[in-house]
């Protein structure tokens, strides 16, 4: 068994153990299938908000496993991630189409799951916290990223989250953060870039200059 799936279940375990986790959309989990690991061909973390709405097992009787979920997320990267700002935003910045998509991207999210029916930040336990926490470290420290994008946005409860990840891994960015007149900050010695939710981008009008500032950095 792998280190990641090993993680994935303790991740899940964790998951399981949250208070308000019938509130929660299912944890995202990232493929330890060893033919995805083994193809990734930019290792570029990409970090969204959260997963919303979906794979809501913790509502079944039936028991799921990490494997599942892997499996389901995985099933999502290879077939829904297409028309939504947040992958059209990666695809047009590298010049990518779905395929390639797949072998570029470790996908994870600030919160490593969001509300079980409806859109936006869930409630934030300590919990819920702490194991996104543990997960987006992992995931750096596993993946060895080349680059980490995050389009999480300056504001709570991501910024929140987001300054204690880059205080672990030492960024110079705990100093600063994206704001509309600087949408695109950036740490180059741990090649580190942060802005804003793509949608959000499209609704001020900084899309463009946002991905020519990353195409700059990453190409």
């Amino acid at each position: 068994m792998s280190a990641l799936r090993e993680f994935n279940i303790s991740m899940l375990e964790e998951y399981n153990s949250i208070a308000n986790n019938r509130e929660l959309s299912s944890p995202l989990l990232i493929s330890s299938e060893q033919s995805y690991i083994d193809g990734l061909e930019r290792k570029i973390m990409y970090v969204g908000q959260e997963t919303n709405c979906w794979f809501n097992y913790g509502i079944s009787n039936s028991v799921v496993t990490a494997e599942d979920l892997e499996a389901a997320y995985f099933s999502f990267l290879k077939e829904g991630a297409r028309n939504r700002e947040f992958w059209k935003f990666y695809k047009q910045i590298l010049s990518i189409n779905d395929e390639q998509l797949i072998k570029n991207v470790i996908w994870t999210n600030t919160f490593i799951a969001g509300k079980r029916r409806e859109m936006g930040a869930p409630c934030i336990s300590d919990s819920l916290l702490n194991i996104s926490l543990e997960y987006l470290l992992f995931v750096k420290d596993y993946f060895q990223p080349e680059h980490i994008i995050l389009v999480n946005g300056p504001t709570n409860p991501y910024y929140e989250l987001t300054i204690q990840f880059l205080k672990e891994i030492k960024s110079s960015l705990v100093t600063t953060y994206p704001t509309k007149s600087n949408p695109l900050v950036v740490d180059n010695q741990h090649n580190i870039l942060w802005t804003y939710h793509p949608a959000f981008q499209n609704r001020i009008g900084i899309k463009e200059e946002v991905m020519s500032k990353i195409k700059s950095k990453l190409l």
